[in-house]
Protein backbone atom coordinates (compact mmCIF):
# COMPACT_ATOMS: atom_id res chain seq x y z
CA UNK A 1 0.00 0.00 0.00
CA UNK A 2 1.53 3.09 -1.01
CA UNK A 3 1.68 6.54 1.20
CA UNK A 4 -0.88 8.23 0.13
CA UNK A 5 -3.80 5.33 0.40
CA UNK A 6 -2.32 4.63 3.87
CA UNK A 7 -2.87 8.20 5.31
CA UNK A 8 -5.94 7.99 3.76
CA UNK A 9 -6.93 4.74 5.99
CA UNK A 10 -5.59 6.61 8.70
CA UNK A 11 -7.55 9.51 8.43
CA UNK A 12 -11.08 7.37 7.87
CA UNK A 13 -9.57 4.99 11.02
CA UNK A 14 -9.01 8.43 13.04
CA UNK A 15 -12.11 9.93 12.05
CA UNK A 16 -14.38 6.41 12.62
CA UNK A 17 -13.07 6.52 15.98
CA UNK A 18 -14.07 9.65 16.67
CA UNK A 19 -17.39 9.03 15.71
CA UNK A 20 -17.75 6.09 17.58
CA UNK A 21 -17.10 7.79 20.89
CA UNK A 22 -19.70 10.89 19.78
CA UNK A 23 -22.20 8.05 19.42
CA UNK A 24 -21.72 6.76 22.64
CA UNK A 25 -23.41 10.21 24.40
CA UNK A 26 -26.66 9.13 25.81
CA UNK A 27 -28.43 11.89 24.06
CA UNK A 28 -26.70 11.23 20.48
CA UNK A 29 -28.08 8.56 17.98
CA UNK A 30 -28.02 7.57 13.93
CA UNK A 31 -30.96 5.96 12.08
CA UNK A 32 -29.98 3.87 10.65
CA UNK A 33 -26.99 3.12 13.31
CA UNK A 34 -24.02 1.61 11.96
CA UNK A 35 -20.65 0.98 13.20
CA UNK A 36 -16.86 2.09 11.92
CA UNK A 37 -18.31 4.26 9.29
CA UNK A 38 -17.47 8.00 8.10
CA UNK A 39 -19.74 10.77 7.51
CA UNK A 40 -18.88 13.31 4.24
CA UNK A 41 -18.80 16.78 6.23
CA UNK A 42 -20.41 18.22 3.27
CA UNK A 43 -23.29 15.44 2.26
CA UNK A 44 -23.70 13.83 5.26
CA UNK A 45 -23.85 10.24 3.60
CA UNK A 46 -22.24 7.23 5.10
CA UNK A 47 -19.08 5.77 3.81
CA UNK A 48 -17.15 2.80 5.28
CA UNK A 49 -13.71 1.33 4.78
CA UNK A 50 -14.39 -0.17 1.61
CA UNK A 51 -15.24 3.06 -0.03
CA UNK A 52 -11.39 4.24 -0.11
CA UNK A 53 -11.49 1.88 -3.14
CA UNK A 54 -10.74 4.87 -5.87
CA UNK A 55 -12.42 2.42 -8.40
CA UNK A 56 -15.80 3.04 -7.21
CA UNK A 57 -18.09 5.43 -8.26
CA UNK A 58 -18.39 8.02 -5.10
CA UNK A 59 -15.01 7.00 -3.56
CA UNK A 60 -13.80 8.63 -0.01
CA UNK A 61 -11.14 11.59 -1.68
CA UNK A 62 -8.87 14.13 0.24
CA UNK A 63 -10.35 17.32 1.65
CA UNK A 64 -7.85 20.46 1.87
CA UNK A 65 -8.65 22.24 4.68
CA UNK A 66 -8.17 25.51 3.87
CA UNK A 67 -8.30 25.18 0.43
CA UNK A 68 -5.61 24.25 -1.26
CA UNK A 69 -5.34 27.56 -3.06
CA UNK A 70 -4.91 28.93 0.18
CA UNK A 71 -2.25 27.03 1.64
CA UNK A 72 -4.81 24.29 3.24
CA UNK A 73 -3.36 20.81 4.03
CA UNK A 74 -5.40 17.21 3.18
CA UNK A 75 -6.53 16.81 6.45
CA UNK A 76 -10.08 14.87 5.99
CA UNK A 77 -12.08 13.41 3.59
CA UNK A 78 -15.26 13.88 1.70
CA UNK A 79 -16.69 11.76 -0.79
CA UNK A 80 -15.76 12.49 -4.65
CA UNK A 81 -19.02 13.99 -5.66
CA UNK A 82 -19.06 16.36 -2.66
CA UNK A 83 -15.17 17.28 -3.73
CA UNK A 84 -15.93 17.59 -6.94
CA UNK A 85 -19.16 19.93 -6.90
CA UNK A 86 -19.66 21.00 -3.27
CA UNK A 87 -16.00 21.61 -2.15
CA UNK A 88 -15.69 24.37 -5.40
CA UNK A 89 -18.45 26.25 -4.76
CA UNK A 90 -17.95 26.69 -1.09
CA UNK A 91 -14.37 27.31 -1.73
CA UNK A 92 -14.88 30.14 -4.55
CA UNK A 93 -17.28 32.18 -2.09
CA UNK A 94 -14.75 31.12 0.61
CA UNK A 95 -12.06 32.61 -1.18
CA UNK A 96 -14.14 35.53 -2.04
CA UNK A 97 -14.86 36.44 1.23
CA UNK A 98 -11.37 36.16 2.18
CA UNK A 99 -10.61 38.61 -0.85
CA UNK A 100 -13.47 41.24 0.17
CA UNK A 101 -12.16 41.66 3.64
CA UNK A 102 -8.84 41.89 2.36
CA UNK A 103 -10.16 44.93 0.49
CA UNK A 104 -11.97 46.20 3.10
CA UNK A 105 -9.33 46.99 5.13
CA UNK A 106 -7.00 48.09 2.61
CA UNK A 107 -4.27 45.04 2.84
CA UNK A 108 -1.74 45.63 0.60
CA UNK A 109 -1.94 43.87 -2.71
CA UNK A 110 -5.97 43.82 -2.43
CA UNK A 111 -8.51 45.20 -4.65
CA UNK A 112 -11.86 45.76 -4.06
CA UNK A 113 -15.25 47.10 -6.58
CA UNK A 114 -16.79 50.55 -5.67
CA UNK A 115 -19.01 52.51 -7.10
CA UNK A 116 -18.27 56.01 -7.30
CA UNK A 117 -20.82 59.45 -8.07
CA UNK A 118 -19.22 62.79 -9.08
CA UNK A 119 -21.64 65.44 -9.81
CA UNK A 120 -24.20 63.17 -10.08
CA UNK A 121 -22.35 60.44 -12.43
CA UNK A 122 -22.07 57.53 -11.45
CA UNK A 123 -19.13 54.85 -12.06
CA UNK A 124 -18.02 51.44 -11.04
CA UNK A 125 -14.28 51.57 -10.57
CA UNK A 126 -11.67 49.13 -8.88
CA UNK A 127 -9.57 50.17 -5.98
CA UNK A 128 -6.09 48.29 -5.83
CA UNK A 129 -4.04 49.04 -2.87
CA UNK A 130 -0.42 48.85 -3.12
Amino acid sequence: MNKSKQKKLALFKIFSKNLEWVKEHPSISFKPDFSNGYICPMCFEVFYEKDLDISLPNFLTYEDIPPSSLGGKKLALSCKNCNSKSGHELDVHLLKNLLETDAKMFLPNSKGATRLNLDGNNMNAIINVD
